[in-house]
């Protein structure tokens, strides 16, 4: 008998234990988050769903591009005609914007 009394002790007080770890609604709500198979299924779900968004609306985006290029040349060469050496240069700057968008 004593027993049986010190094991119906023992299972209520752990009961109130646990039933004592949710302080709030929100840590109830947020333990059945983290702890819930279902829910968690749920959530990766939605979140391939929004991949798949995303990636659909991808091409609707506005593509930027900026190329930049600077080039330098010196050349020295001897003339046939006049003594030294002449000198020629040719420097070359190139800048190219371009922007693309699909509408819809």
């Amino acid at each position: 008998m004593k027993r049986a009394w010190f094991g119906a002790l023992a299972a209520s007080a752990c009961m109130m234990a646990t039933a004592a770890q949710a302080d709030s609604l929100a840590q109830a709500i947020a333990d059945a988050y983290r702890n819930n198979p279902r829910l968690e299924a749920q959530r990766a779900e939605l979140r391939s769903i929004d991949e798949q968004l995303i990636q659909a609306a991808s091409p609707y985006r506005l593509n930027a591009t900026l190329v930049g290029n600077f080039a330098y040349d010196e050349q020295r060469q001897r003339s046939l005609f006049t003594e030294g050496f002449g000198t020629n240069t040719r420097k070359t700057m190139g800048f190219a914007v371009s922007a693309q968008q699909i509408l819809p």
